[in-house]
């Protein structure tokens, strides 16, 4: 615990996470890096997940309830508006973070003050197990000229000033992430590394309607710049129309799985011993928390 001011705020919307809140929280309280809070939107969950919440005893962690289910959109907008970090990080309660993540990217926007954003790979499991990786690339780019930008914004940590006075859209029921993520990039410089720092239980969350509809939300979404970047836009607008057709059939053809497993690569050794290593210590965490 710190009596410093907040550095880094991590920002966790949350509805109906009984199951999993307490171990997202733990891989939080597992972080070298100490100078952080937790803004927690509970976004009307009608399960027990305020009353896991209350088992950590942590002033860290800052919790804020809806009264109803305003959506995801409602709810990131919310933990942004209430954060009060230099930087701005996420974490989704049914995920996890590695115990080095932030104290990693809290360095290296500390000495690159060029960069806005940095972002890392992500882990990918079912059920707490490692099924793939998919990397963040290992990519420096500036988005003062249109391309298509492939950034985990799960992963991301980001600076405040960078951000200003945009915030997610409530009315985009998915993909609010990529479009906060291309509006807030416009005119500035980002990195991605292909290590990952982020567990993603996608296998879990990410299903065939999520996914067709994340295609279809992205589309209108990418429509918003078409007044800085002008009409590349719009051919990538109606492509992701396409994906989301694609996808789909996909889905129905080979299943679901089979598609989500093409997104990632299979782990090396290496992320293998990565994943268990972490993952062993914020059990030690999350074990002791009972």
């Amino acid at each position: 615990m710190t009596n410093e001011s907040p550095l880094v705020s991590v920002l966790m919307p949350v509805y109906n996470a009984e199951n999993s809140i307490l171990y997202s929280l733990s891989s939080l309280l597992a972080q070298t890096y100490k100078n952080w809070e937790c803004v927690l939107v509970n976004d009307g969950s009608t399960d027990s997940t305020l009353e896991k919440v209350s088992i950590i005893n942590d002033d860290r962690i800052r919790v804020f309830s809806f009264e109803r289910n305003c959506g995801r959109g409602a709810a990131r907008k919310k933990t942004l508006e209430l954060a009060r970090g230099k930087y701005i990080t996420m974490l989704d309660a049914d995920d996890w973070i590695y115990p080095q993540k932030l104290q990693m990217q809290v360095g290296y926007l500390q000495a690159h003050s060029q960069i806005s954003l940095h972002s890392t790979g992500m882990a990918i499991t079912d059920q707490n197990f490692l099924v793939g990786v998919r990397s963040g690339g290992n990519t420096r780019g500036d988005y003062s000229t249109f391309h298509v930008l492939s950034i985990p914004h799960a992963a991301a940590m980001i600076r405040r000033e960078a951000i200003a006075n945009e915030s997610y859209d409530e009315n985009l029921v998915f993909a609010q992430d990529q479009d906060f993520i291309r509006r807030i990039l416009v005119g500035r410089k980002y990195i991605t590394i292909p290590s990952a720092y982020y567990v993603y239980e996608e296998v879990q969350s990410v299903k065939m309607r999520k996914m067709f509809f994340s295609y279809l939300y992205n589309s209108r979404a990418y429509l918003k710049l078409v007044p800085v970047f002008g009409v590349p836009v719009v051919f990538v607008a109606i492509f992701e129309i396409v994906k989301s057709f694609y996808f789909f059939i996909k889905c129905c053809v080979v299943g679901r799985k089979k598609v989500l497993a093409g997104r990632s690569e299979a782990p090396n050794n290496v992320q293998i011993e990565e994943h268990r290593s972490a993952k062993k210590i914020v059990d030690t965490v999350y074990f002791n928390l009972f």
